[in-house]
């Protein structure tokens, strides 16, 4: 998931910041900022990541592909016709589909 958000910076620090984005990512000046944010605070990251992981519900089912589109309880996007999708049971206890990145495996 992204946000967007509206940054000031100074007109030299962004001259610099938009020449290295074009270097390293072809001119995109947000996946430079992530990168560079991420790169600084791996650790922080790497744990962040760990948690949203472990937030996700455990898969019951073999993988599948949609046969209908529905909304994933998960993330609220549209789960489309032929998109991958697994069964999990939230925290509701309920059971129902969600996408494949919207899910874990159990353990």
């Amino acid at each position: 998931m992204s946000k967007k958000k509206t940054i000031s910076f100074k007109e030299y620090v962004l001259d610099v910041a938009e020449e290295k984005a074009k270097e390293m990512f072809g001119g995109n000046l947000s996946s430079y900022l992530s990168w560079l944010i991420c790169y600084d605070n791996k650790a922080k990251v790497e744990k962040t990541l760990e948690e949203l992981e472990l937030r996700k519900p455990k898969r019951i089912s073999e993988f599948r592909l949609a046969m209908f589109d529905s909304d994933c309880p998960y993330c609220g996007k549209r789960v489309k016709s032929g998109d991958a999708i697994y069964d999990v049971i939230l925290p509701s206890g309920v059971e129902r589909f969600v996408h494949k990145n919207c899910s874990r495996e159990s353990k």
